[in-house]
């Protein structure tokens, strides 16, 4: 049994500090048509689940979205290992999306996600992010309720810094060029290690894969008090 201990420090309440600072407005707010400022909400995660996944090196997850049970904002914390997120787009028929891929989207979400499954995505991802040890990745808007995020199972990586060409395709399509050797990443300059934004900013850097541990912070829309204990209680109690 594994116990985390929220005291010192409480974790929860410092992902919920970080995401309101984040969202801040700037100082220099939008304005509206008649010229007053239009203030922009703070985004707010009230958690009320922690999901826990550990990826072994060569591990990997299929494209899917979590679905509509949950609140479009979650925050993950990676422990231990690098990992790749691969974020991908349903194909558009009104707008210039890459090829098809014969593998429909999948989602945790059960039968409310039903309507999602059998879309077919874009063979090429939208973006590439590497996620660094002891980092926080916050997914929010249209990059949770729009879009699919996935783990290419690999045992090691290879990435290189996009460039404004890569960024920018035709018809002003973002693209992400890659290779079977290795991909090219959106957030090198959002990393917090700095031997690896430096050897990103090179030209490469690369990394195996080791045992990785997520922790998704996020709020499911309808809880079950008492969770499965209180249902299996119940049960017996009724038997």
């Amino acid at each position: 049994m594994s116990v985390v201990d929220l005291g010192s420090p409480n974790i929860i309440e410092r992902i919920q500090s970080f995401i309101s600072v984040a969202s801040r407005p700037s100082s220099s707010s939008s304005s509206d048509t008649n010229g007053k400022g239009k203030e922009k909400e703070t985004m707010k995660l009230d958690i009320n689940q922690v999901l826990v996944n550990e990826y072994q090196p060569g591990q990997g997850i299929s494209p899917h979205e979590d679905g509509p049970a949950f609140h479009p904002l979650v925050a993950t914390i990676s422990l231990g290992s690098h990992t790749v997120l691969d974020i991908h787009q349903y194909l558009s028929t009104i707008s210039p999306s890459p090829p098809l891929i014969a593998s429909p989207a999948s989602a945790d979400a059960g039968a409310d996600a039903e309507g999602q499954r059998g879309r077919p995505i874009a063979a090429i991802p939208l973006a590439h992010l590497l996620v660094m040890p002891r980092s926080l990745l916050i997914l929010s808007s249209s990059l949770y309720t729009s879009h699919l995020h996935a783990i290419i199972p690999r045992t090691k990586d290879v990435v290189y810094p996009a460039s404004q060409a890569q960024a920018n395709g035709p018809n002003g399509v973002h693209e992400v060029q890659e290779s079977a050797e290795g991909v090219r990443i959106s957030n090198a300059d959002l990393l917090g290690d700095a031997e690896v934004v430096d050897a990103i900013r090179n030209g490469r850097w690369e990394g195996e894969r080791g045992t990785r541990m997520s922790l998704t912070f996020r709020h499911a829309e309808k809880v079950l008090k008492g969770g499965v204990a209180s249902i299996i209680g119940g049960a017996l109690k009724r038997s």
